[in-house]
């Protein structure tokens, strides 16, 4: 078995998923409320109309989205982060969007994920190649980092969401990992969610992302349940529910 493999299959130790406190700024509740609140948001960012989706379900605007393509990597298809802000919940959210067809991307993820190679990243541990150009893209090309720092400088006391679903999660631990070693925003500001995970990197840089968010929860693929209900699409395991439940929320 290659390491690849393992980091795609075998969940991450320890420390892998963790319950949330209720010490955040967003509405106060039980954690499960949390979850819905960012699981529901990394649907909407990850719609094929976020500008109506988020605005719609969340008292939420989008300050700017992030696009790149990425066709030629592991996504198969557009690389988006979308960032959001509301003064109401004095919170900023940076969502990534996973797959485009996530139904047709899960009938080959294990060969996909498999076949990366570890690289480093910029010394903060190691991950999957695909992962690393993904995120660079956006990142680095197209600004996202130098946006972020931007937000940093105007809204360093508010809290900072961090998300995505299935293979875009690793882009958002990657991100939360890059803030916290550039010192923005403390940890306790910090949470992460993300859905459908893979195992994105080696494991000093799992215990990088354990250091970066003070909030986390990784319901990783392939090995935890859902924790919530009451989906827009019945939760069921064809085709159509999936890409409407990951992609067509809106």
């Amino acid at each position: 078995m290659t390491i690849m493999t393992t980091l795609a299959i075998l969940p991450l130790l320890p420390m892998l998923v963790l319950s949330l406190s209720n010490e955040y700024n967003i509405k106060a509740g039980k954690n499960v409320e949390l979850l819905e609140h960012m699981l529901y948001m990394a649907l909407c960012a990850g719609a094929t109309n976020p500008a109506k989706c988020i605005p719609q379900h969340f008292v939420y605007t989008i300050l700017k989205t992030f696009s790149a393509d990425c066709s030629d990597t592991i996504l198969k298809g557009e690389c988006r982060a979308t960032v959001v802000f509301s003064a109401k919940e004095l919170a900023l959210g940076i969502f990534f969007k996973g797959p485009t067809k996530i139904a047709a991307f899960k009938s080959s993820a294990a060969n996909a994920l498999s076949a990366q190679s570890l690289v480093d990243f910029n010394g903060r541990g190691r991950v999957g190649d695909q992962f690393l150009i993904t995120f660079n893209r956006l990142w680095n090309v197209q600004g996202l980092g130098s946006y972020v720092n931007e937000l940093w400088t105007e809204y360093c006391d508010l809290t900072l969401m961090v998300g995505g679903h299935s293979i875009a999660s690793c882009n958002a631990q990657m991100a939360a990992v890059s803030i916290r070693s550039a010192g923005m925003w403390r940890k306790k500001k910090i949470i992460y969610y993300g859905y459908g995970t893979p195992r994105c990197g080696d494991q000093e840089f799992a215990a990088r992302m354990d250091e970066a968010a003070y909030h986390r929860y990784r319901i990783n693929w392939l090995a935890d349940n859902i924790p919530v209900n009451d989906f827009p699409c019945p939760i069921v395991h064809d085709d159509s529910a999936l890409d409407c439940n990951l992609l067509n929320f809106s």
